[in-house]
């Protein structure tokens, strides 16, 4: 899982509507995690786009740059810890618009880099007790676009994806999503998309890619049923070894 959400982290410097912000980590595997993602990430490279080495450029404006550093220094200053040691800027005519790489451990929702879009070279890693715990925080979201699940359970990451309410959600997958979401996919309160496009989960076990539908008519918007009944796995969802 860590080269694929290095990736997904940082790739376009953070700057996509599905980037992952925020991982959610057991505490029986939390530190392991920590140092392999924190080894994988430090190895990014900070530079001009057009130089040959670097993987990370700039972000899309100096002010963005400044919201994306207060962000950081917001939640270093409530308790979070930065992993990563901050990498100059290139020497290039307009330096402002680069954002060093970052992970920050120890956060929580209490800070606003847990709850804003960062859009940004960052991610932040909490560490949970169960998986109740991580689906409570990943719905804890005013966005909504996007989730993976990582599990070496194909049926626990298919059961837990089933209780996200996300446009698009990932079950150990390389990053490949359901179709692009609507443009109306999101909305304030986190739980909106339309029936027709959450008509597939897509789910990569054992490096095989197979597509599992959802229930179809009056129960085609898991996202409704889930306020009326609660979450649970669909059956034929929950068989997936």
């Amino acid at each position: 899982a860590v080269p694929e959400l290095v990736s997904g982290s940082f790739g376009n410097s953070g700057q996509s509507c599905c980037a992952v912000e925020r991982i959610y980590v057991h505490a029986d595997i939390h530190d392991r995690f920590l140092d392999a993602f924190g080894a994988a990430a430090g190895k990014l490279v900070l530079g001009h786009p057009i130089d040959d080495r670097p993987e990370l450029g700039p972000v899309v404006s100096a002010a963005a740059a400044q919201r994306i550093a207060a962000l950081i220094d917001e939640a270093v200053a409530a308790g979070a810890t930065p992993l990563l040691s901050k990498q100059a800027a290139p020497e290039v005519e307009d330096p402002a618009a680069y954002v060093s790489p970052q992970i920050l451990a120890g956060t929580n929702h209490n800070m606003r880099i847990m709850r804003e879009e960062i859009f940004g070279p960052v991610v932040s890693v909490m560490k949970v007790a169960s998986d109740d715990e991580a689906v409570a925080l990943m719905n804890d979201s005013r966005y909504a676009l996007s989730a993976s699940v990582w599990s070496r359970s194909a049926r626990d990451a298919l059961g837990i994806g089933g209780c996200l309410l996300t446009c698009c959600r990932t079950a150990r997958a390389e990053r490949r999503e359901i179709p692009k979401p609507p443009s109306d996919c999101a909305r304030p309160g986190g739980v909106s998309a339309s029936p027709a496009y959450v008509q597939q989960c897509v789910a990569q076990l054992l490096n095989r890619r197979q597509v599992f539908d959802f229930p179809q008519g009056d129960e085609a918007d898991p996202y409704r049923r889930q306020e009326e009944v609660g979450c649970r796995q669909w059956n034929h969802l929950s068989s997936g070894n």
